[in-house]
């Protein structure tokens, strides 16, 4: 018996990491085609510009780890608290100095595509899987402005470079937005099975 939860432990956390790498390299290479949007600009080291601190990066696990609670694991609950954050690996082509769009991935597009990347990978297995994957988009996008007060983002970049500024309340609704995405899924998951 020991033996079998240390094995799943060991599953449980290569799944979560592995999930958590994909995302990561999504973001990153979903943002890598702002270089050939209009309006794209050079806009500087993510240390600087970005606003990175710890309650930045602690604020986007707690708001993923709530809404995970609707997953009814503690496996996704997890996953739910990495996303958000993973989330930012957008920002790392700015490291490159190249012309770019900033926070390319905090579009609702981009969380359309992982979507269905993840369901085509993943969906027939569990469909929590995609509906984190989406439902991240807006949790982050909910910490952000929460943390910031109001922000602004491409949110149907690459269709149009236009920024949308949020504040206010709207911290509230993508929050459940988030919630309400992995709710659905996680009741179809539960039906199916």
């Amino acid at each position: 018996p020991k033996m079998i939860s240390q094995t799943k432990i060991f599953y449980d956390l290569f799944f979560i990491l592995k999930i958590s790498i994909l995302y990561g390299i999504l973001s990153f290479a979903f943002s890598i085609f702002s270089i050939f949007l209009p309006d794209s600009f050079i806009v500087g080291n993510p240390l600087i510009v970005s606003g990175i601190s710890f309650e930045h990066i602690l604020g986007h696990i707690m708001w993923g780890l709530v809404a995970g609670i609707v997953t009814f694991s503690i496996k996704y609950m997890i996953l739910c608290g990495l996303l958000p954050i993973v989330l930012d690996f957008d920002h790392l082509i700015q490291f490159l100095n190249l012309d770019m769009i900033p926070r390319m991935a905090h579009s609702v597009f981009f969380g359309i595509i992982v979507f269905v990347i993840l369901m085509i990978l993943f969906g027939r297995k569990d469909l929590r899987i995609p509906a984190v994957s989406l439902a991240a988009v807006f949790i982050h996008m909910s910490f952000d402005i929460f943390l910031v007060g109001s922000t602004e983002f491409p949110l149907f970049v690459p269709l149009t470079t236009q920024m949308f500024t949020f504040g206010g309340n709207f911290w509230v609704y993508f929050q459940v937005i988030g919630i309400a995405i992995i709710f659905v899924f996680s009741v179809i998951r539960m039906k199916n099975k």
